[in-house]
């Protein structure tokens, strides 16, 4: 009756809870024989026993300390790639600063050629002036 309530309250939970091993009668462990456990592995594997489950246990040793290897590369060559693109990021943003000051000085340099170029027009009136001023000084004289 319990058994029944489970399976019609959450069915998922109920095969969430049925849990295989290598005692279960149809999944022997590995190592436990030849074709059992992911096919035959050899003659080692084929007679079964304790090293049978000794050459599966290196043979798992040896396929995660690979996928570890992969990992730690994988994870390196991210390492890398992040670092590239923050000094792009950097340099990024130093080439706008460079353009903004640049931008920045332009027109400051505008400004100032402007300021020159009106300094350089009152220099010629002064100049005009002095010259007339001189001419009329001349004639007063003459006069």
């Amino acid at each position: 009756m319990a058994l029944r309530l489970l399976r019609f309250t959450n069915p998922i939970r109920a095969l969430c809870q049925v849990r295989m091993s290598s005692s279960d009668s149809q999944q022997p462990g590995w190592g436990a024989g030849a074709g059992k456990g992911g096919g035959a592995g050899g003659s080692v594997r084929e007679a079964g026993g304790g090293f049978g489950k000794m050459e599966a246990a290196h043979e798992e040793q040896y396929f995660r300390q690979l996928q570890a290897e992969q990992l730690a590369k994988l994870k390196s060559h991210h390492e890398d790639e992040i670092a590239f693109l923050e000094k792009e990021v950097k340099e990024q943003e130093q080439q706008e600063q460079l353009a903004k000051l640049a931008a920045y000085h332009k027109d400051e340099i505008e400004f100032l050629e402007k300021e020159v170029k009106e300094g350089e027009d009152e220099i010629q009136r002064h100049k005009k002036k002095i010259a007339d001023l001189k001419k009329m000084a001349e004639e007063a004289t003459k006069h």
